[in-house]
């Protein structure tokens, strides 16, 4: 778990332990899916709301001038990878929300993680080497370095 410490560097005494918002962003990998796992059962404990995001990266795949074909498969990629994590949250009786993005996925996340005042972000990692990028993935170590909220992390 990440938190970033006040700008003072002071660590506060109170003000957490309860978790209203668990925002798990996923690509539908085998690592998002054990953040998601554990991301679940904190919602479980605290009877937080569950907000499941995927986001079609856009800087990698030009949309402009995508086909509809490959737009319309990716889409479809990311809406089952978020289905299959709403079925889990549905099962233990969350209150979940999914939705499919499109943009620069740390922004997003990001974005989307304070438009929902979260009070925690839940996502897989799945680098093995000691660079940070590399160890937490690129997207996970940009959301680890820009959040205001916690991140949880998971290999």
């Amino acid at each position: 778990m990440a938190v970033r410490l006040a700008e003072d560097g002071i660590v506060p005494e109170s003000g957490y332990g309860m978790y209203n918002h668990v925002v798990i962003p996923t690509d539908g990998s085998d690592a998002s899916e054990r953040a998601a796992d554990r991301a679940l059962g904190i919602a479980e404990r605290y009877s937080a709301d569950v907000h499941v995001i995927y986001v079609i990266d856009t800087t990698t795949y030009g949309f402009e001038d995508a086909p509809r074909s490959i737009v319309g498969l990716l889409k479809q990629g990311g809406q089952n990878a978020v289905e299959e994590i709403e079925t889990n949250a549905r099962d233990l009786n969350l209150p979940v929300t999914t939705e499919v993005l499109r943009g620069i996925p740390h922004e997003k996340i990001l974005e989307y993680a304070s438009g929902v005042d979260a009070d925690v972000i839940a996502m897989g990692t799945r680098g093995r080497t000691a660079d940070t990028d590399r160890l937490l993935g690129s997207t996970t170590a940009r959301i680890v370095r820009r959040s205001d909220v916690p991140v949880l992390t998971t290999a």
